[in-house]
């Protein structure tokens, strides 16, 4: 997924990571486009390791300059749902495709998405459209086919291969390796069109998915709400020290195993987050107290069960936390916040 502003904003690892191994899989040797772009390898799977979007699509180029047809179609087929993170979870979730897109679309935008999806619906068709920001400029082409193929193969996995696609429209020319098209999308498509769109069925949408979970879609549709929309509130140190904590809200790391992996050492890390007003201790309750809510309002889980996905070791240890936060008992917050 992409952002804009390149040489300020950031795609998390595992983006690059799958565009290397993609690479490499086409038989490209991209040592030479590492060292080129002074990227380590190593520093690809280490926890919330971030990359310039500058980097990334420097080395989209390169890949593509080395031979590697359709990278963009590729890499949506490589790309899991699980590789979404969190949102993936929640569309993994999802009971159909109505409700998974919607969720996408949703949160999509706060993790960098440097288009903008819209769904429309009619008796005559079910449309996904992706309107692209004025930066996408020349990587329009990967970012459509990126997109639409892991659209594609996330519907078609979760759908057990059920999805009636009708056309696929695109507004830029036609490549050379249009065959591919058809293979990784399995329907017609139209190049140079007024707008780029994915045309289902009317009733295409509502294809049950077979992984359909509906407390468990609610769990993760309200923990994307936390990370994606609360946490874009907040910038900075603090806004990445939130990310880690609430995908480990019952097993944080340490002071010390955090400040590691951050880069600093616990001393700095103490500083800087003294400097942004809050301290690790502060964001931990913070992050913990905000996820028991939303597990209160979005879940059947009980409060004992709630203190144990948490982190609290004791239940009335949660129950005193949560009071003092809530300013009421966690049942009483329930009744009060039911849906």
């Amino acid at each position: 997924m992409r952002v804009l502003g390149m040489d300020a904003q950031e795609v998390e690892g595992i983006y690059m990571t799958t565009l290397f191994q993609l690479a490499e899989d086409e038989g490209v040797d991209t040592e030479p486009i590492l060292q080129s772009l002074n990227l380590n390898r190593e520093e690809f799977l280490k926890a919330e390791k971030r990359f310039l979007y500058r980097d990334f699509y420097s080395a989209v180029e390169l890949i593509e300059a080395a031979g590697v047809e359709g990278l963009g179609l590729k890499m949506g087929q490589r790309e899991g749902v699980l590789t979404h993170g969190m949102l993936g979870y929640a569309c993994i979730a999802a009971p159909n495709l109505r409700e998974a897109l919607e969720t996408y679309i949703r949160y999509a935008p706060h993790t960098g998405l440097d288009v903008t999806l819209t769904l429309g619906l009619s008796k005559e068709a079910s449309v996904v459209t992706a309107l692209p920001h004025g930066d996408t400029g020349q990587h329009l082409r990967f970012t459509i086919e990126e997109i639409f193929a892991n659209w594609t193969f996330i519907g078609r996995s979760l759908s057990g291969g059920r999805l009636p696609l009708r056309e696929v429209c695109v507004t830029y020319s036609a490549p050379h390796y249009t065959y591919l098209y058809g293979e990784v999308l399995g329907c017609s498509v139209k190049f140079d069109q007024p707008t780029n769109q994915l045309v289902f069925a009317p009733e295409a949408l509502e294809t049950s998915f077979i992984t359909a979970n509906r407390t468990l879609f609610k769990i993760c549709t309200a923990q994307c709400e936390t990370l994606y929309v609360r946490h874009a509130r907040t910038g900075g140190l603090v806004g990445i020290v939130r990310r880690i904590l609430i995908n480990k809200p019952s097993k944080p790391p340490s002071l010390i195993a955090l400040a590691d992996e951050l880069g600093l050492s616990a001393r700095s890390l103490r500083r800087h987050l003294r400097e942004e007003g809050t301290s690790y201790q502060t964001l931990l309750h913070q992050v913990r107290m905000e996820l028991a809510a939303d597990y209160l309002k979005t879940t059947v889980a009980t409060p004992d069960e709630i203190s144990y996905l948490i982190g609290f070791e004791e239940p009335s240890s949660f129950y005193r936390n949560f009071k003092k936060w809530s300013g009421t008992t966690p049942q009483a917050y329930r009744v009060a916040n039911r849906d």
